[in-house]
């Protein structure tokens, strides 16, 4: 989860928003393609048509759209690559979620799942936070957070 949504903010700084946005939905096609590989679970033929039709789309709508130099063409290569990896990033926390057991309790599963996406999240605040120029701006944090209160 914490993946998928770094890679959908460095694909974001790279390439359009409109461009992520259908990038995105790519999750629609590896997410079936995913659970048949990995979980073993049949697909029927309404899902591999409405995921080809998902890929068709997402072909149409991305392709040729791009910036007209050559160094900002690769910059949204680059970003929708990286946009296409939060799709399958994505696509493989629902497997993974829809794997676990229909015994185990959901509230636990969820509570788990934010947990670890927090502690994810912290470490990611942290590590920019302490790259960042000048080191961590305690002042500016609090400044911040106060203001929520």
């Amino acid at each position: 989860l914490v993946v998928s949504q770094l890679a959908l903010l460095a694909g974001l700084a790279r390439t359009s928003a409109a461009q992520a946005a259908f990038l995105l939905q790519l999750s629609v096609v590896f997410t079936p393609l995913l659970e048949f590989l990995v979980l073993r679970r049949a697909q029927s033929r309404n899902v591999w048509l409405g995921a080809l039709v998902a890929l068709a789309g997402c072909a149409v709508l991305s392709l040729g759209g791009g910036a007209t130099n050559d160094d900002a063409a690769s910059g949204a290569l680059a970003g929708n690559l990286i946009v296409v990896l939060a799709a399958l990033t994505w696509a493989w926390y629902l497997v993974l979620t829809s794997a676990v057991p229909s015994d185990v309790d959901a509230t636990e599963i969820q509570a788990l799942k934010c947990f670890l996406a927090t502690a994810g999240y912290f470490v990611c605040w942290a590590a920019g936070a302490f790259m960042a120029p000048g080191g961590l701006d305690v002042e500016a944090l609090t400044r911040g957070w106060g203001a929520l209160a």
